[in-house]
């Protein structure tokens, strides 16, 4: 095979990756982006309450090292079936939930789902695509964000039909189609990559103290750490502001469910439509200017959301903040890939993705807490600071790869 049909055939295998495990997989998350925050404050939550439920789902930081030692032995296929039948089961147990209990061990659920499905996803992509990873992981996020977009829209149009549980139930299922994709038309993308190193078709042997070692040194590292933190800011603006405290800021000034998931999908889409551009900014320019840049975009923004009051300038201050965000998404996981030696690159980026993933729980929790004690003005001023922490950790720390 030449280098041409080579490179044919890791776009071919990175489109199947995307469609299995983004759009029929991550693309389920869209359903709860749109409806949750909602549904929990409907049946009288308190913000603490949502909080912890919308932070449960950072579970997926306690399955992403897993996911990534079993990537690493027996392949990423093997980590995206795992993931997608617990979506599927949290899915449904979301549905039919109606107490804190309930949606908090579905949103666990969901949660270790994610983690292993997008673990398959962000690994395969780091394998298929080395010399341009950040564009790599910015198609990926574009792919699992634009999914979002369009399961949010068709969670509204279902809400209007059938009700505001009903996408958990029609919807929900998609990830069993998206196994049937990987199962069947998917090349394992390890053995694609061991391939074309002049590697053995199998898969590392792990002892655990050599995985304990590795992560401890990775944790041990100022430039790791700077990396990681990045990495569980955006995550923190994902969760935390954008799918838990933005609609609730919306929701306070008079507008309709619709209305709200209108402007959540507007914040989404727009991270969708940036966040390839910046992964492939992030080759060309390097990892350090596009995270700090998008520290610095998201803090300003966050301190901007309390004046706004308008459905314009709310949802113009949304895409501002998803954009940032988009800046530092694809770079992060990017940088990881870089400095981590290849046969433990999923365990590598396993560690980055439990921190990462971290912002999950902490995020919506921070946030929940703070818009009981102190209201919802004082919930952005405090991600600020959170946010323009990274930037400083990033300038510090972070030295050119």
């Amino acid at each position: 095979m030449t280098k041409i049909e080579k490179k044919s055939n890791n776009w071919k295998q990175l489109g199947l990756l995307f469609l299995g495990t983004s759009f029929f997989g991550n693309g389920t998350l869209g359903i709860t982006k749109a409806v949750l925050s909602s549904i929990l404050s409907s049946i009288g939550l308190s913000g603490t309450e949502i909080g912890l439920i919308s932070g449960a789902r950072g579970f997926k930081a306690i399955a992403d090292i897993p996911a990534g030692m079993i990537s690493d032995k027996y392949g990423r296929k093997k980590s995206a079936y795992i993931g997608q039948f617990l979506l599927i089961i949290a899915h449904w147990m979301m549905g039919a939930g109606n107490s804190f209990w309930s949606f908090f061990i579905a949103r666990t659920i969901h949660g270790a789902g994610a983690g292993f499905n997008a673990g398959a996803a962000t690994f395969g992509a780091a394998d298929l695509l080395k010399k341009a990873r950040g564009l790599g992981q910015g198609l990926l996020e574009m792919a699992n964000y634009g999914s979002h977009t369009i399961f949010a829209i068709l969670t509204g149009i279902l809400v209007l039909h059938f009700g505001i549980r009903s996408p958990f139930f029609i919807l929900g299922i998609m990830p069993f189609f998206g196994f049937l994709i990987v199962w069947k038309y998917m090349k394992e993308p390890l053995d694609i990559a061991n391939a074309e190193e002049n590697k053995p078709l199998t898969h590392a042997h792990l002892h655990p103290k050599e995985i304990g070692k590795f992560i401890i040194s990775l944790l041990r590292s100022p430039k790791m750490l700077a990396i990681f933190y990045a990495g569980l800011l955006t995550k923190f603006v994902d969760e935390g502001i954008l799918t838990m405290l933005l609609p609730l800021w919306a929701k306070s000034q008079g507008f309709s469910i619709i209305e709200v998931a209108g402007i959540a999908t507007l914040a989404h889409g727009s991270f969708s439509a940036s966040v390839a551009i910046s992964g492939w900014l992030s080759d060309k320019v390097g990892r350090k200017i596009t995270m700090t840049l998008g520290t610095i975009v998201f803090a300003g923004a966050s301190l901007a959301m309390p004046y706004a009051t308008t459905m314009i300038a709310i949802s113009t201050v949304g895409i501002i903040i998803a954009i940032g965000n988009a800046l530092v998404y694809p770079a992060a996981p990017a940088a990881t890939a870089d400095i981590v030696p290849s046969h433990l690159r999923a365990t590598g980026m396993g560690v980055y993705k439990l921190v990462h993933d971290a912002g999950i729980f902490i995020g919506p929790v921070m946030m929940g807490v703070i818009i009981d004690q102190l209201g919802m003005q004082h919930a952005f001023t405090t991600a600020a600071a959170v946010f323009l922490l990274g930037t400083v950790l990033l300038v510090a720390f972070y030295r050119k790869e």
